[in-house]
């Protein structure tokens, strides 16, 4: 599975365990994608079947039609996670494939419960996937970590003192 983070300052956060059915496999998965165009741009991650990545990005520039839903092995499942330039965050999965608007702090994946937690403590993105990867089997570093502003070119956002 994985730990996947958004936080309230803008950042992304991943972890990079791959598994191959019941063990930890040889190589390790990069699951934020940045995804640059002549309109902006889109910030993918994808928790679950890691295959699955590239066939369900296809599928969200292509318009993400629900009976176009890209298929996997029917034993597992994926949730992609799209943040587009205006900064809307939306889910999509296999089995749902209908955009829900989600907000930040957001985490998804199988130590995302740990990630939820350590952000509501006051941790950031990746310091939330880091302790999760200390809990949860299905994640592990290192971990990719992805400034939202920076990657999709707008300027970051300032928040005055109180």
């Amino acid at each position: 599975m994985t730990t996947i983070a958004v936080d309230t300052n803008g950042v992304i956060a991943a972890d990079s365990r791959a598994t191959r059915n019941h063990e930890i496999a040889s190589w390790q998965a990069r699951k934020i994608e940045v995804v640059r165009h002549a309109s902006g741009g889109c910030i993918y991650a994808l928790s679950g079947e890691d295959a699955m990545t590239k066939p369900a990005i296809k599928w969200h520039q292509d318009g993400a039609e629900p009976a176009k839903v890209p298929k996997g092995d029917p034993d597992t499942s994926w949730t992609l996670l799209v943040i587009e330039k205006d900064g809307l965050i939306f889910i999509y999965g296999d089995k749902s494939p209908y955009p829900l608007e989600v907000r930040a702090p957001y985490t998804m994946g199988s130590g995302r419960d740990f990630a939820m937690g350590a952000m509501l403590a006051g941790a950031s993105a990746k310091e939330a996937v880091e302790i999760a990867c200390s809990r949860d089997v299905w994640s592990g570093l290192p971990i990719q970590v992805v400034v939202i502003a920076e990657a999709l070119g707008l300027a970051p956002v300032r928040v005055a003192a109180e």
